[in-house]
């Protein structure tokens, strides 16, 4: 572009034009392109229409609006080094109630580089920051209320105040748009390199893809394979989240009835699983369902705490050891998709022949990721042979420093103190924070990735000479996703930042920086009273499992306990998903209970007295059946133990004794073989007589009696009766 046809595009924007080009002594773009109409311009931006959400700090001043409001969406190149032009694009919206007349767009760009983090914050939110104009356009008409246009400014390189080569690093950008009374601003990062000579910084970006935080679907899958092949990107896993294997599109398969739909989903399956072990060079096993391990040792949930750590080691080091961890409950994330999915039994870590050749990643199985609130010296003493993942901002220096020190350090797990002890990795604040933003348009999605390019440059020219290892740790609960892999792409692939592995982080030199000392840690109320009605829930369980025919499947017929307990989701959602485990546990129980009964009638000192118990369940279920009375008249002379049927009801008698007579209450006692209690009974009403049978029985006797003394007196009778006959006959004979 000459300065001729530069002077004649002066004369054609206008006054307002005219001063701001004579002020900065810079060149002009043309005018940008035509105004969209408002259905153009929203249909353009429907993304923009969603609920905005807070920015990252580093950015919390960069956007001003006052009727205008404008979003800069894209910068190429992203980092400049030899191109010959800077493209700025975006769109500028009428947010008033009134048309504004050709709003004038300027485009600035910082005079200076930041030197420290702190610096850059400041000049993104600054009213007055040292930038220089070096293009300025006008829109061609009117903008109505509600409508949005699009902008574009193309600059040749010459025109930027860059400086210096050794200027090189991070520059404001910013577009600044007015008409009448309206005005607004964004600003964004373009980044110089000029290929200085550095010792690059160390990065390592831990990114949770787990059971507790997937979406499923194609898109996932695409971004954790996407991030696995990533160099710098560790994914942190429990099995749970990967798809199960399943009968595939084969010859027996099909013979045993796999629709065509499931063969073909089998198949894909396998493939993302070959895929993302063949991609990954490291993954960091974590417990089943993400299940926070310092909760558990803090509350003494030893049984629970023993699960999960047999589930990290468990994890399958490659496609073939996946099926051996398969358990007959339904997994969760991933592996729901496919039926069950692995639980923590002990794997073979042996693979199939056709993988003896195949890559396989490093399982990282010695990791401990507390929950914010439970980092300190009570979760290092539980696992100081562990690297422990620490929250954001904690261990912060004791003094402020002229530079950034390293993520690594080591603590004392008995005072906190950082010198010697446990490894700890301690994510940067601010690089933690954009990597963790949740943006909602084009303009903040740029801002995210240009900050953390722009960050790792400010803390390389810290100390260009000194090479120090920075860690950051994705949300885990948020899933994976193509927008993230794409901000570790900007994070990681920065000519000034060496992609290292977690383990080459966890082993790095650790920072000698004083640190403020960590406290004890606390555990939230609501999860210990998770874990305690949880660790309650499965006793209760046990019980009945011993009891029943099938142990296995009556543990497996309830919700998994260690996701109940997972750090990725609140303490009161920890507590809802307890709670709900101890609602499945009551209702198998009540499904062993005595059938109701009308009032019994008992006249025997001795009986055996009837219970009807019915046996709802699948399996079938020893017991022990007695019953409660409320009267010590009647007697309980022992328990019976008896084995019920699945499905069926069984009348077992119980013997009894009664003392006396009257009318009192039992309840049924239903418990299992080591005397645990099933379910409760309402009160049974029993009518004693038992001074009937005694009644009865004088009764019967004296009736006897008196038929003994009358056959007696009969007899005896009959037999005088002869005597006598024969005495009357004798006179006659002699005769």
């Amino acid at each position: 572009m000459s300065r001729a046809h530069v002077l004649t595009r002066i004369l054609v924007l206008g006054a307002s034009a005219l001063t701001a080009a004579c002020a900065t002594g810079f060149a002009l773009t043309p005018t940008g392109p035509a105004l969209a109409a408002p259905e153009e311009a929203r249909a353009l931006h429907a993304a923009a229409e969603e609920p905005a959400s807070a920015p990252a700090s580093l950015f919390a001043g960069a956007a001003q609006s006052n009727g205008l409001e404008v979003s800069i969406n894209e910068v190429a190149p992203r980092i400049l080094t030899a191109e010959n032009e800077l493209l700025v694009a975006g769109s500028v919206k009428n947010t008033g109630s009134s048309a504004l007349p050709a709003p004038v767009l300027e485009l600035s760009v910082g005079a200076w580089t930041p030197v420290s983090v702190a610096a850059l914050e400041s000049e993104l939110s600054s009213p007055s920051p040292w930038e220089v104009t070096v293009s300025t356009q006008v829109l061609g008409m009117q903008l109505e209320p509600g409508a949005e246009s699009p902008f574009e400014f193309r600059v040749p390189i010459d025109y930027l105040p860059l400086g210096f080569p050794a200027s090189w690093g991070p520059r404001t950008l910013t577009v600044s748009s007015s008409s009448q009374e309206a005005s607004g601003r964004d600003r964004s990062l373009l980044i110089w390199d000029t290929s200085q000579p550095i010792e690059q910084t160390r990065v390592n970006a831990l990114i949770p893809w787990t059971s507790q935080n997937t979406r499923g679907g194609e898109a996932g899958r695409r971004a954790v394979l996407q991030i696995a092949k990533t160099p710098g990107a560790t994914l942190a896993m429990d099995a749970r989240v990967l798809p199960a294997p399943r009968a595939g599109a084969d010859e027996e398969s099909a013979q045993s009835g796999v629709s065509r739909a499931e063969a073909e989903a089998a198949a894909n399956d396998a493939q993302f699983v070959d895929s993302l072990y063949g991609a990954a060079s490291e993954i960091v096993a974590l417990p089943e369902g993400d299940a926070c391990l310092a909760t558990l040792a803090a509350t003494g949930a030893e049984d629970l705490l023993d699960e999960a750590l047999a589930s990290i080691d468990a994890f399958p080091a490659s496609p073939g050891a996946l099926s051996a961890v398969l358990g007959g409950g339904a997994a969760e994330g991933e592996g729901a998709e496919s039926g069950a999915g692995p639980q923590s039994a002990s794997p073979s870590e042996e693979s199939s022949p056709a993988e003896d050749g195949a890559h396989r990643p490093s399982i990282v199985k010695n990791v401990s990721w507390p929950r914010g609130e439970l980092f300190g010296t009570q979760a290092l003493g539980a696992f100081a042979d562990r690297v422990t993942i620490a929250p954001e901002g904690a261990l912060s220096p004791v003094q402020i420093l002229d530079f950034t020190p390293s993520s690594v350090m080591k603590v004392d797990p008995a005072t906190g103190s950082a010198g010697s002890g446990s490894t700890v990795l301690a994510p940067h604040t601010q690089l933690n924070e954009l990597l963790n933003w949740a943006t909602t348009n084009k303009a903040d999605e740029l801002d995210a990735e240009q900050g953390l390019a722009a960050l790792t440059a400010i803390i390389t020219r810290e100390r260009p000479s000194a090479s120090r290892t920075l860690f950051l740790a994705a949300s885990r609960t948020e899933a994976p996703t193509e927008r993230l892999a794409q901000r570790l792409n900007s994070l990681l692939n920065a000519r000034w930042v060496a992609p290292i592995s977690f383990q080459e982080a966890a082993a790095s030199e650790a920072s000698d920086v004083e640190r403020l000392a960590a406290d004890a840690g606390a555990v939230p109320e609501a999860s210990a009273e998770a874990v305690a009605t949880v660790t309650d829930s499965l006793a209760s369980l046990g019980h009945l499992a011993t009891a029943a025919s099938d142990p296995e499947a009556v543990f497996a017929s309830i919700g998994d306990a260690l996701p109940a307990l997972s750090a990725a989701v609140p303490a009161q959602e920890q507590r809802t998903r307890a709670n709900a485990i101890r609602a499945d546990v009551a209702w198998l129980r009540s499904q062993v209970s005595a059938t109701p009964s009308d009032a019994v009638n008992l006249i025997n000192k001795s009986a055996e007295f009837p219970v009807r118990v019915r046996n709802d369940l699948e399996w079938d279920v020893d017991v022990l059946v007695s019953i409660v009375p409320s009267d010590p008249r009647l007697e309980v002379t022992s328990t019976t133990r008896a084995t019920l049927k699945a499905q069926s009801v069984t009348s077992v008698g119980v013997p009894v004794t009664a003392i006396g007579s009257g009318n009192i209450e039992v309840t049924y006692d239903i418990s299992t073989p080591d005397g645990a209690p099933l379910t409760d009974s309402p009160p049974i009403l029993v009518r004693m007589r038992a001074s009937w049978e005694d009644a009865l029985t004088v009764t019967a006797a004296s009736a006897l009696a008196v038929l003994f003394v009358v056959g007696l007196v009969r007899t005896v009778r009959s037999k005088l009766n002869r005597a006598h006959g024969r005495a009357m006959n004798a006179p006659g004979e002699d005769a």
